[in-house]
């Protein structure tokens, strides 16, 4: 759905519905969608036509205000995450989540994951076992026996493999790639995570500057305007 009659600085999509009315005649901005590319095309007001009863355009001082589609996002919609669900997906047909799933997901991702604007991506896998208690361990084979023996498991066939740890790495090149794209604030330009979702390190500050290493080194080597992009996700090990 394409609506207008509401100015506001920029187009803005909220789901499946854009409004781009961005007030060409209050002196911002003529914009139009290319359908079904779904680009935007917006050419400036020469001038300003009428002034607006109300002011629309954001004052220069001020932060920008997240979108509304990222002010939604922030909704936790209770039906999404209680009973019975069936998923329509366009490439895996209909994918059915229990009750119980859903229960156990909800309670996982509340307790030990990221803020989930940051999660588009988690790494297919093998199913990880609970978390240990072990002091500095995220896993241990004390965990996973357990579960065998409690389905009734005789017998397990164990491989020795060489292998290091998925580390997901979203890098922006500012703050405000974060927050214009992923509707995040006050946390960085980016995220390192693990194949479950968890914060890769503890320590926020040493975050901070592997990805402030990553983002020089993708600056330096020309990839941003390369691939005319303000932010990546790489799946690193």
């Amino acid at each position: 759905m394409v609506y207008g009659h509401t100015p506001i600085p920029e187009p803005e999509w909220l789901n499946r519905t854009i409004n781009i009315d961005t007030g060409c005649v209050f002196g911002g901005k003529l914009t139009a969608l290319r359908y079904p590319e779904r680009e935007l095309v917006s050419v400036p007001a020469r001038r300003v036509y009428a002034e607006p009863a109300r002011p629309f355009l954001p004052v220069e001082e001020a932060a920008p205000a997240l979108s509304a589609q990222h002010q939604q996002d922030d909704v936790l919609e209770l039906e999404d995450v209680t009973g019975k669900r069936i998923i329509s997906t366009r490439l895996h047909g209909n994918v059915t989540i229990r009750e119980e799933n859903a229960i156990a997901a909800l309670e996982v991702m509340s307790r030990f994951a990221a803020n989930p604007k940051w999660l588009i991506y988690l790494p297919p896998t093998m199913s990880p076992s609970e978390t240990t208690r072990e002091p500095g361990l995220l896993e241990h084979p004390a965990e996973a026996f357990a579960h065998y023996r409690h389905q009734e498991i005789p017998r397990v066939m164990c491989e020795e493999k060489h292998m290091g740890s998925r580390a997901v790495t979203i890098v922006c090149r500012d703050g405000g790639v974060a927050r214009r794209r992923f509707g995040v604030t006050d946390e960085g330009i980016g995220i390192v995570y693990t194949r479950t979702g968890r914060r890769f390190l503890d320590d926020t500050a040493l975050e901070a500057q592997a990805l402030e290493i990553v983002r020089d080194a993708l600056t330096a080597s020309g990839f941003w305007e390369r691939l005319n992009t303000d932010w990546v996700c790489l799946d690193c090990e």
